[in-house]
C-alpha cells in the first residue's frame, strides 16, 4: 500500500463528508478558539500576579483589567479583583469546553448513524445469493462495530487532533512571550527520542488493530452460533465446547483492547517525563532562579500543554488502532454498491395473469437443480411444487420471484415481459419463506412491515386473525410496541406460521408464493388455511411448495421435483 493510499484510509471518514458537513467540522474546531482564548487570558493574569515582568500580552491584559476595575469602582482591592476574574474565566472556560465536547460528540454520532444506516441499506438491497454468502455475524459486526470504530473512533480522533493542534500552537506561541528560553541541542535530542518511541507505538497499534478486527469477528460469530444452537447445547450438554470457543476469541480481542488502553497512557507518561526534564534543565542546569513565580507560570503552561499533546498522540494512536475499519467500509461500499444492485429493474404495473419459466437451467455448484425446465403458471389456480427436502423447491420459488438468476433460460410474464432477476413487482408479489421470521416489534409493524397503515388493511388483518384462530392477538393490532411483550416468545411454531401467512396475503398481490406454509400446522388449522387459499385463488396465481403427500389432492396443478 503506497503512502497516498494510507493517507486516504486514515482520512476516509472526513473525506466522505459532504462539503456542508466538512464546513461544520471546521466550525466546531474553530469553536475551540474560545476555550484557548480563555486559557491564554488565565495564563496572562497568573503571570501578572506572580511575575513583575511585562510583555505585549500581559501589558494589554493588565491595561484592560485596570480600566474595567476603575470604571466599575469595585469595593474589593485590585489583587482580589484579579483572582475573582480568574475564577469567572475558568468557569466560562469549562462551560465552553463542555459545549465543545457536546458539539463534537453530536457530530460524530450523527455520522455514525448516517453511515451505519447507509451500509444497512446496501446490505438490504443486495442480491440474495450475494447476501447469503456471508453469515449474519459478519453483517452485524460491520454495521455495529466497524462503522462505530470508523466514525466514533477515527472521525472523532481527527476532529480532536485538529482542535488540540490549534490549542497547542497558540499556547506554545503565547508561552514564548510569557517565558523566554532557548531551544538547546539536548532538548532537540529528547524530542527526537520522544517521537521515535511514539512512532514505534503507532506501528504496533496498527498491527494490534488488525488482530482486534479478526478476533472480534470470530467472537461475534461464536455468539450467534450459541444463540442459534441453544437447544443442541442443552440436549447434548455442549456448554463447554461453545464456551471455550467463544472465550478463546474474546480473550484475544480483549488483549488487543487492553493493549490499546494501556498504550494510550504511554504518551502522557512520556510527556510528564519530558516536562520534568525541561524544568530541571532550565531551572537548575542553566542556573535559572528557582522562584515560585517563574515555577508557577511554567508549571501552568505545562499543565495545559501536557494534556493537549497527550490527547493528540492518544487520538493518533486510536486512528492507527481502528485503521482497519476504514478498509472494511470502503470494501463493503464497493462490493454492495446500490448502483450494482438495482440496474434496469422492470416495474410490473399490469395484472399478473400467467408466469412461464422456459428452458431453465440452474445449479448450486455441481448440484443440478433445474435441467431444461419448462412450466406455465396460470391465474385462478393453486400450483403445488412437491418433492423431498433438498430437491430444489425453495430454489425454484426464489427463481420465480426474481430473487435468484437462472444460469440459462428465461422467465416470461403474461407472455410479453421477459425477466431474470432485475424486476420490481410493485406490490404484485407476496412471498412467505419457511422460516417464519417475526420482527421484535408491534403486531402491526410485524404484519405490515410499515408504520403508516391503511385502515382497510387493519380491518382485513383483524378478520384473518379471527379466522385463523389467532383471536388473542386482535387486541394488539392497534397497540404500540412498549417492550412488554415479544411475539416470538409468546407464539408457538404453528401460530408464527399462520401470522406469516396473513402477512403474505395482506402484502401480496396477484402472485402469492408460499414455501412450506403448513409444515408446523395441525390438521384443523391446516384445513382452515387451505380452504382460505381456495377462496383467494380467483384472479391470482398461488404457488405452494410442500413435502406432504396428502396435500396433492388440494392442488389444481402439480410440479414434482
Amino acid at each position: 500500500m503506497n503512502f497516498v493510499s494510507k493517507l486516504y484510509y486514515l482520512f476516509y471518514p472526513f473525506l466522505k463528508l459532504e462539503n456542508k458537513e466538512k464546513l461544520i467540522f471546521f466550525l466546531i474546531a474553530s469553536f475551540s478558539v474560545f476555550v484557548i482564548f480563555l486559557d491564554i487570558i488565565t495564563i496572562s493574569m497568573l503571570t501578572l500576579i506572580f511575575s513583575p515582568e511585562n510583555n505585549q500580552i500581559t501589558s494589554k491584559v493588565d491595561y484592560f483589567l485596570s480600566l474595567l476595575y476603575k470604571k466599575n469602582n469595585f469595593s474589593i482591592n485590585f489583587f482580589h479583583f484579579q483572582i475573582f476574574t480568574i475564577a469567572i474565566i475558568l468557569f466560562l472556560r469549562n462551560i465552553f469546553y463542555i459545549t465543545q465536547d457536546y458539539l463534537i460528540k453530536s457530530f460524530v454520532f450523527k455520522h455514525y448513524n448516517i453511515n451505519s444506516k447507509k451500509l444497512f441499506t446496501l446490505y438490504a438491497s443486495s442480491e440474495l445469493m450475494k447476501f447469503y454468502k456471508k453469515g449474519i455475524d459478519y453483517y452485524i459486526e460491520n454495521l455495529n462495530k466497524e462503522t462505530w470504530y470508523c466514525y466514533v473512533g477515527i472521525l472523532y480522533g481527527l476532529l480532536y487532533i485538529l482542535i488540540d493542534s490549534i490549542y497547542f500552537l497558540i499556547i506554545i506561541f503565547t508561552g514564548f512571550y510569557l517565558v523566554s528560553f532557548d531551544l538547546s541541542l539536548n532538548l532537540v535530542l529528547i524530542l527526537i527520542l520522544f517521537f521515535s518511541l511514539i512512532s514505534i507505538l503507532l506501528i504496533t497499534l496498527k498491527k494490534k488493530g488488525a488482530d482486534r478486527m479478526h478476533n472480534e469477528q470470530k467472537y461475534f460469530k461464536d455468539t450467534l452460533n450459541i444463540l442459534k444452537s441453544y437447544l443442541e447445547i442443552k440436549v447434548y450438554k455442549k456448554v463447554k465446547f461453545f464456551t471455550d470457543s467463544y472465550a478463546k476469541h474474546l480473550k484475544k480481542f480483549s488483549k488487543a483492547i487492553v493493549f490499546q488502553g494501556v498504550s494510550s497512557l504511554v504518551p502522557k507518561a512520556l510527556i510528564e517525563f519530558l516536562a520534568a526534564f525541561v524544568l530541571v534543565y532550565y531551572l537548575i542546569y542553566n542556573d535559572f532562579a528557582l522562584n515560585l513565580e517563574l515555577f508557577s507560570i511554567i508549571a501552568f503552561i505545562l499543565f495545559r500543554i501536557g494534556p493537549v499533546v497527550a490527547r493528540i498522540i492518544q487520538n493518533i494512536s486510536l486512528i492507527f488502532f481502528y485503521f482497519p475499519a476504514t478498509k472494511v467500509l470502503i470494501r463493503e461500499h464497493k462490493n454492495y454498491s446500490i448502483k450494482n444492485n438495482n440496474i434496469s429493474k422492470k416495474i410490473i404495473d399490469t395484472k399478473v395473469k400467467s408466469l412461464s419459466i422456459i428452458n431453465a437451467n440452474f445449479s448450486y455448484g455441481k448440484n443440478k437443480i433445474l435441467d431444461n425446465f419448462n412450466y406455465k403458471f396460470l391465474s385462478n389456480n393453486i400450483h403445488g411444487i412437491y418433492g423431498e427436502s433438498g430437491k430444489g423447491k425453495t430454489t425454484l420459488l426464489l427463481i420465480l420471484s426474481g430473487l435468484i438468476q437462472l444460469d440459462n433460460g428465461k422467465l416470461n410474464l403474461n407472455g410479453q415481459i421477459n425477466y431474470k432477476n432485475k424486476i420490481d413487482w410493485h406490490k404484485k408479489l407476496g412471498f412467505m419463506s419457511q422460516y417464519n421470521i417475526l420482527i421484535d416489534d408491534s403486531l402491526s409493524n410485524t404484519l405490515f412491515l410499515d408504520e403508516n397503515i391503511d385502515e382497510n388493511l387493519i380491518t382485513a388483518a383483524r378478520k384473518y386473525l379471527i379466522k385463523f384462530n389467532l383471536k388473542k392477538l386482535v387486541k394488539l393490532l392497534n397497540k404500540k410496541y412498549d417492550g412488554q411483550y415479544s411475539l416470538g416468545g409468546m407464539l408457538s411454531g404453528g401460530e408464527k406460521q399462520r401470522l406469516a401467512i396473513i402477512r403474505t396475503i395482506l402484502l401480496g398481490g396477484e402472485l402469492l408464493i408460499f414455501d412450506e406454509p403448513t409444515s408446523s400446522l395441525d390438521k384443523v388449522n391446516e384445513k382452515i388455511i387451505l380452504s382460505e387459499f381456495q377462496k383467494l385463488k380467483r384472479n391470482k396465481i398461488i404457488i405452494i411448495s410442500t413435502h406432504k403427500k396428502d396435500l396433492k389432492s388440494f392442488f389444481d396443478k402439480i410440479i414434482k421435483l
